[in-house]
């Protein structure tokens, strides 16, 4: 058999063997603890980066929604200018009628007097030459 020094070294050889393999044992649950978390963090980086993506369309969205928000208001004032100016071309349009109007019944009016000039004229005429006949 062994001595006493003999089995107290390998008892102790015994139990370093048994220590050692609980710290490999620790090590490879630690080592797959890592791989997890390591897993784990590149799921979170890739949520944040789509996140990220997401958060930069939408801010694009917004900055074309605003953009086409500015280009409407914008078209409807000038919607409204064109209207007040076909309003004052309207305007202008009725006042040349009436002005044309006017123009249509002054001629007539000169047209008349003309007319009477003309016959009072011819009558003059005639009774001058009624008068010198006599």
């Amino acid at each position: 058999g062994l001595t006493e020094r003999e089995r107290a070294d390998v008892a102790a050889d015994d139990a370093r063997r048994a220590e050692l393999d609980g710290l490999r044992v620790e090590r490879d649950t630690l080592v797959a603890d890592g791989d997890k978390m390591a897993a784990a963090a590149r799921e979170l980086q890739s949520r944040v980066e789509q996140l990220e993506a997401d958060g930069v369309a939408t801010a694009t969205k917004m900055e074309s929604m605003t953009k086409r928000a500015q280009l409407a208001k914008s078209l409807k004032q000038e919607v409204a200018q064109l209207r007040q100016e076909l309003e004052t071309q309207a305007e202008l349009v009725t006042s040349s009628e009436s002005l044309s109007a006017e123009c249509e019944s002054l001629r007539a009016t000169l047209e008349a007097a003309r007319q009477d000039e003309e016959r009072t004229n011819a009558r003059d005429e005639e009774q001058r030459r009624a008068d010198g006949a006599e």
